[in-house]
């Protein structure tokens, strides 16, 4: 009894053993994660099933239009061939025997999807087949056939240009200083250069038309100094003596002399050491 109650309660002192925890329910692909792995799956399995076995290092662009070609099989779209009466006419009225083969969007979608597929799985992108410039002349053949055989053409979409964001308004207080600072500069060139034009016209008309000289008699006559002797002698001569005599004044017109007059000096003082003092 007692090894019995002993072994019940060795039973419950040992550790209840805890159950692993549930996994974590793995995220859900998008729709296009979902088919690029099905496009995936599909293009190694074609790989597998080639013959002779193809590799997927050994792949070109030449396997990849292959494969293309392979999937025409599976197409759903019915491309009139040239012999067809209903060639070029994107709604036919009556069946004809023409194949189904894949449609071209489906086609250029499909590549997208394998490219992308190559990269992620760790090849380098410069050895990506479904990128060779063979892959993309096959589609664009393929495109201009069947626009001419279904008589629906591909416009290309035009990307929207994204427009420059607009400048930063101006404050009103920045603009006017602006504003009347360059005024206040202009103002100020136009005066220069109107002053220029004025000096330019003067000596323009002083050279053209000169001044006429006063006549002779009045010239000698403002030309005197009789206001001179009533001038007092300087303080610092002793002895003057008072003389008569006359100088000869040259006019200037610029810098060329014009004529010379011959002024009459009514007086002229001589100090004590024999020096011509004028009046």
């Amino acid at each position: 009894m007692d090894g019995g109650a002993g072994s019940a309660a060795d039973a419950q002192a040992q550790p209840v053993a805890q159950a692993p925890p549930p996994p974590l329910p793995q995220p859900q692909l998008s729709r296009y994660e979902s088919q690029k792995r099905r496009d995936w799956n599909t293009f190694l399995q074609y790989l597998r099933n080639h013959r002779p076995p193809l590799t997927l290092a050994r792949c070109s662009g030449a396997h990849v239009i292959e494969f293309l070609k392979y999937l025409d099989q599976f197409g759903k779209t019915k491309v009139h061939a040239s012999g067809c009466a209903y060639y070029g006419q994107p709604s036919p009225p009556a069946p004809c025997p023409c194949p189904l083969r894949q449609a071209w969007g489906s086609l250029d979608a499909l590549i997208g999807r394998l490219r992308a597929a190559y990269e992620e799985s760790g090849h380098a992108p410069e050895s990506n087949p479904f990128a060779a410039r063979a892959v993309r002349i096959y589609l664009r053949e393929v495109r201009d056939a069947q626009a001419k055989a279904r008589g629906i053409p591909y416009e290309k979409k035009k990307r929207k240009r994204t427009q420059p964001p607009p400048p930063p308004p101006q404050q009103p207080g920045a603009g006017e200083a602006s504003i009347s600072s360059s005024a206040a500069t202009v103002a100020a060139a136009e005066e220069e250069l109107e002053e220029e034009e004025e000096e330019k016209t003067v000596v323009a008309r002083r050279l053209l038309h000169p001044l006429p000289a006063p006549p002779l008699a009045r010239r000698e006559e403002e030309a005197t100094l009789p206001l001179l002797l009533h001038r007092p002698p300087p303080p610092e001569y002793s002895r003057i003596t008072l003389l008569q005599g006359s100088i000869s004044i040259c006019f200037y017109r610029g810098h060329a002399p014009q004529e010379i007059v011959r002024v009459t000096i009514e007086s002229y003082l001589r100090d004590e050491d024999g020096d011509r003092c004028l009046l």
